[in-house]
C-alpha cells in the first residue's frame, strides 16, 4: 500500500494497494488490487485475479481477472492468463485472452514465448499479438540473450519488427560482452540499429578492457564505428600501472587517435609514489610533446597531500592547516602550523632517497634547507599524532 501527503488537503491520500489470499497450504489464490477514493477517502475495489495453480509444483496454470462494476456491485470478468512450462519446469508459455461478453467467449490478444536453457537463463522471448481477422498469430518483438560458462550476458539483442515479407526479424539495437578467465570484461559493444538493405547490424561503439592478474584494469579505450571508411576510430584511451602492493603508479589519457599514423596521442600522465600505508606521497605530471609524439615532464609540479591512514596514528590534522611556504624557496621553509610536540622531519630526493633529517623543536615552524642542492625533494613530517608528506621545490 502507498499513500502520499497531499499538502493542499493537508492530509494523507491513497495511491495504491494490493491485497492477497492464500488457501491453507500457504499458497496465493487471489490477488486484489484498490483505487483511493478522494470524495470518501475509502478505498474502492478495482481488480481482482483468482489463480488456479499445480498443488504439486507451486506452479501458475491459469489466472482469470475481473473489473468491479459499482453499477452492479459485483466482480465482472475480464481476462486470462494461461501458462506453459518447459520440461525443466521453466515458463515457457505466457498467453492473455479477454472475455467477450457479446459472444460469451474468450478471445486471444497476445502472448509471450520463451526458450531457455538447462540452467534456467532466458535465450529467447518473443512477443506476439493475435489477428482476429485472420485468426493467427503475428510476430511483433524479440529479445535474444547469451551467456558464457559464468552466466555472464555474452549477447542482449532486441528485435523490433517482423518482416512478413522476408520472413526475418528486424533488429532494433545489440550489446556484446566479453571476458578474460577471471570474469572481468573486456568487451563492451553496441549496435545502434540494423541496416535494411543487408539485414546486418549497424555497429555504432565499443570499449575495449585489459585487466592484470589481480584483476586491476591496466587499459581502457574507446571505439566510434566509422560507416563510411567501415573502420574503428579510437575516441579515447587510459592506460594504468600498479605496484606489487596493488598501489595506482601510474595513469595516462589519450583523447584521440591519429589515422595517419595509427598512433594515440597523449594528453595527460601522472606517476605515484606510495608510503608504507598505501597512502600517496607525491605526485608527477607530464604533459604531451607534439613534436615528439611522447610525454615529457611538466613544470608545472602537481602534488598531493594526505594524512597517512596509520591506526596508531590519531587527530590527522585539517589539510588547511598544513600549508607549507614559501614553496618554491631558496631554502627556508616555514609551516603555518605550529605543533605542540616535537616533530621528526625527514628529507628525500625524487628517487627515494633520503638525504637530510631533524628534529623540529615544539612550536617551531621553521624549516632551513639553504645546504641542499636546488631541486625537488619530498618533505615528510611524523610525530605522535599525524604523519604528512608534501613536494618541496629549491630555486
Amino acid at each position: 500500500m502507498r499513500m502520499d501527503w497531499d499538502y493542499g488537503l493537508d492530509k494523507w491520500v491513497g495511491d495504491y494497494k494490493y491485497e492477497w489470499e492464500f488457501d491453507d497450504a500457504g499458497v496465493d489464490k487471489k490477488y486484489y488490487s484498490f483505487i483511493w477514493d478522494k470524495d470518501v477517502d475509502i478505498w474502492l475495489d478495482f481488480y481482482k485475479i483468482e489463480y488456479e495453480k499445480d498443488i504439486f509444483a507451486g506452479r501458475i496454470e491459469e489466472g482469470l481477472g475481473y473489473v468491479w462494476s459499482a453499477d452492479s456491485g459485483k466482480w465482472n470478468l475480464e481476462s486470462k492468463y494461461e501458462y506453459g512450462y518447459d520440461v525443466m519446469g521453466f515458463l515457457s508459455l505466457y498467453v492473455a485472452s479477454y472475455w467477450n461478453s457479446d459472444g460469451s467467449q474468450w478471445v486471444y490478444s497476445w502472448k509471450y514465448e520463451y526458450v531457455n536453457n538447462s540452467k534456467g537463463e532466458e535465450l529467447n522471448d518473443t512477443y506476439l499479438t493475435w489477428d482476429s481477422e485472420t485468426a493467427a498469430w503475428r510476430n511483433a518483438n524479440m529479445y535474444e540473450y547469451s551467456y558464457n560458462a559464468n552466466g555472464d550476458y555474452t549477447l542482449n539483442s532486441y528485435f523490433s519488427a517482423w518482416d512478413a515479407d522476408s520472413n526475418v526479424w528486424l533488429g532494433d539495437y545489440k550489446y556484446v560482452y566479453e571476458y578474460d578467465a577471471n570474469g572481468n570484461r573486456t568487451l563492451y559493444q553496441y549496435f545502434s540499429g540494423w541496416d535494411y538493405y543487408t539485414y546486418e547490424w549497424i555497429p555504432e561503439f565499443k570499449y575495449n578492457y585489459v585487466w592484470d592478474d589481480n584483476n586491476k584494469r591496466t587499459l581502457y579505450e574507446s571505439y566510434d564505428w566509422k560507416p563510411e571508411s567501415k573502420l574503428w576510430e579510437g575516441q579515447f584511451r587510459y592506460e594504468y600501472a600498479y605496484d606489487e602492493k596493488g598501489n595506482l603508479v601510474m595513469e595516462s589519457y589519450y583523447p584521440e587517435y591519429n589515422l595517419q599514423y595509427s598512433a594515440w596521442v597523449g594528453s595527460t600522465k601522472f606517476e605515484f609514489r606510495h608510503d608504507e600505508y598505501g597512502n600517496r606521497d607525491f605526485m608527477l605530471g607530464y604533459e604531451w610533446d607534439d613534436w615528439k609524439n611522447e610525454f615529457k615532464f611538466s613544470f608545472n609540479i602537481f602534488y598531493y597531500l594526505t594524512d597517512i591512514g596509520n591506526p596508531a596514528l590519531i587527530n590527522p590534522l585539517p589539510k588547511e592547516v598544513l600549508e607549507i611556504y614559501p614553496n618554491p624557496s631558496d631554502g627556508i621553509f616555514n609551516l603555518k602550523k605550529q605543533f605542540e610536540e616535537s616533530t621528526a622531519v625527514q628529507i628525500f630526493t625524487a628517487d627515494g632517497r633520503m638525504v637530510y633529517q631533524c628534529e623540529l623543536p615544539a612550536f617551531s615552524n621553521r624549516v632551513d634547507l639553504g645546504h641542499l642542492k636546488k631541486g625537488v625533494y619530498i618533505m615528510r613530517l611524523s610525530n605522535n599524532n599525524c604523519r604528512y608528506s608534501t613536494i618541496l621545490i629549491l630555486r
